[in-house]
């Protein structure tokens, strides 16, 4: 074989190869899906929230990956009948997932992360009950986080945080006790 024909079939070979690799991260990335549906979800401040972050991984059960987080904010969010006027801070999260995933309106939804760290991600507990409709527009309401970190800051806050158990027994202590001299 003379030099100019392996040339071309090196070139054709590299071109083939690049082609091939392409095509496979186009078939794998979720986030290339031809067809996904945006979602957004609010979870309460005060629930806390996983470490989520834009390019988290939406997973359907903590096992099926259907999406991805395409932003997360926080703020104030209008609610009708709120006393005083106040509105509760919401974490918002947007998302995009296939069109696959039908959401109903008892859908659940959390964010957790790995016991063991690593990032957080958006897990779809339940896609609820067929037949509840939900509005595409309306923000779901998301649950509180279903970690063991979660768990673990939770108790923390209420023991000792300002009028948690810790200080309520502090409270206690101090106070005079009545008919003890």
């Amino acid at each position: 074989m003379n030099q100019r024909s392996q040339n071309f079939i090196l070139g054709l070979a590299a071109i083939g190869f690049f082609a091939l690799f392409m095509a496979t991260v186009l078939f794998l990335s979720p986030t290339t899906r031809l067809s996904v549906q945006p979602i957004e979800i609010h979870f309460r401040h005060e629930d806390g929230m996983a470490p989520v972050k834009a390019g988290s991984e939406v997973l359907l059960n903590g096992a099926l990956s259907v999406g991805r987080v395409t932003a997360v904010d926080y703020g104030p969010v209008a609610t009708a009948g709120v006393p005083g006027g106040k509105a509760p801070t919401f974490f918002k999260v947007r998302a995009v997932i296939d069109d696959s995933v039908r959401l109903w309106g008892d859908c659940q939804i959390t964010t957790d992360q790995p016991t063991l760290g690593g990032a957080g991600y958006v897990s779809i507990i339940s896609i609820g009950t067929v037949g509840v409709e939900r509005d595409p527009a309306a923000p779901i309401r998301g649950l509180p986080p279903q970690s063991f970190q979660a768990a673990v800051a939770t108790l923390s806050r209420r023991l000792l945080s300002e009028g948690g158990l810790v200080d309520h027994l502090n409270r206690r202590r101090t106070r005079p006790s009545k008919g003890r001299r």
